[in-house]
């Protein structure tokens, strides 16, 4: 009999504990998971200078943000105030392009974008003139426009730590993560926007034949088609720009010598070419058309010159001293000065009647008193 009961001892022990394992696997079952959870956002108070360097604050400024990957996050346009927004992140590494405008296509007539979803490749480019009928004396030529419009960029990295983040890492229900309340870190950063355009001036002295000129007309080659917005460096693709708006400053005394002058917005000469040393003469080439009030012993009245001017194109200071590269790149005006050797010689000609009030007739004004007049394109 005890061995019996002995037996029936070991059977309840042994149900007791098979139940006790299902207790604990059912439990177990319908245990809430918890997660680390990053409470803590920093909240990015971005103010932008325009005035230092761009010089006016815009009606509406656009900021693409990248994450570490350099594909675009977000973009956001703020027509309210220009120069101040407020971000929120999480801890990690990110980088932003600010810029004037948005990115609607039709918002910059003279320029477009190029890969905005990529940080590595985002790219300003211009667009190409396509309504000019071409001359006799530049047929086969394409010109990219000129940025008509101000143009400014701001880039930077930020780096947000867990360490800079007030409560970073809980320990949180899944469910209840959407419930749970950020802790907000304010961190500011102040950007700077530079301009995107460089002023070009091209002025050359004619020492003969100055008194006939009617009308001109120009292109310069080799000139930077845009800048890459990842880094504010010009893009190392060229174009060629159209001058076709020049001024004549006639010197006192003189009607057949005089300089023909002119300037125009660029974005400037090519990423790696902004030092002469770095340039060929061939690299830039300027062209020019003189359309004359007459025509001479060979029945021209139309006269081109070419000038290899790569290096003897040069950035300057507002003091005239040549700047070096890092000051090159805050697009102070480049100079072109065809004088000298250089300086072109117009023949004489007869003057035309049937051109009367085309152009500048140079024999309506009093030359020998100088002075400075528009002059038109052919």
């Amino acid at each position: 009999m005890r061995y019996k009961g002995n037996i029936s001892v070991l059977r309840v022990l042994s149900v007791l504990g098979v139940m006790t394992v299902m207790m604990i696997v059912m439990t177990a079952c319908q245990r809430r998971d918890l997660e680390v959870y990053d409470a803590g956002t920093a909240r990015l108070h971005i103010y932008t200078d325009w005035l230092t360097h761009f010089g006016d604050v815009p009606d509406e400024m656009t900021l693409l943000l990248y994450g570490s990957d350099n594909r675009l996050i977000r973009s956001i346009e703020n027509q309210e105030d220009p120069t101040y927004m407020t971000i929120d992140l999480k801890a990690g590494e990110y980088r932003l392009i600010i810029f004037n405008g948005n990115t609607d296509i039709d918002a910059f007539p003279s320029l477009r974008f190029e890969n905005l979803s990529d940080f590595e490749k985002a790219a300003v480019r211009a667009k190409m003139i396509t309504t000019r009928a071409l001359k006799n004396w530049d047929q086969g030529t394409q010109y990219m426009c000129d940025p008509l419009e101000p143009f400014g960029c701001a880039l930077d990295t930020i780096v947000i730590t867990p360490d800079m983040l007030e409560q970073s890492l809980v320990f949180v229900d899944y469910r209840d993560r959407d419930k749970l309340e950020n802790n907000y870190t304010d961190i500011n950063f102040y950007e700077v926007v530079e301009p995107m355009r460089t002023k070009i001036e091209v002025r050359v002295f004619i020492k003969k034949g100055f008194k006939y000129l009617r009308s001109m007309e120009g292109n310069l080659s080799g000139m930077a088609d845009g800048f890459y917005m990842n880094r504010v460096d010009r893009t190392q693709e060229t174009g060629t720009l159209l001058f076709d708006t020049w001024r004549i400053e006639s010197i006192p005394g003189q009607i057949d010598q005089g300089w023909v002058k002119t300037t125009l917005d660029t974005w400037g000469l090519p990423f790696g070419k902004e030092m002469a040393i770095n340039r060929e003469s061939t690299d830039n080439i300027l062209n020019l058309a003189f359309l004359l009030n007459g025509k001479d012993t060979r029945g021209n009245n139309t006269f081109t010159f070419s000038y290899p001017v790569g290096k003897i194109m040069k950035y300057l200071t507002p003091t005239g001293d040549a700047m070096t590269k890092a000051e090159a790149l805050k697009h102070i005006e480049v100079e072109i000065t065809i004088d000298g050797d250089w300086s072109p010689e117009l023949p004489d000609v007869d003057p035309d009647e049937s051109t009367s009030g085309a152009g500048f007739d140079a024999h309506v004004a009093d030359w020998e008193d100088g002075g400075t007049i528009n002059l038109g394109g052919f």
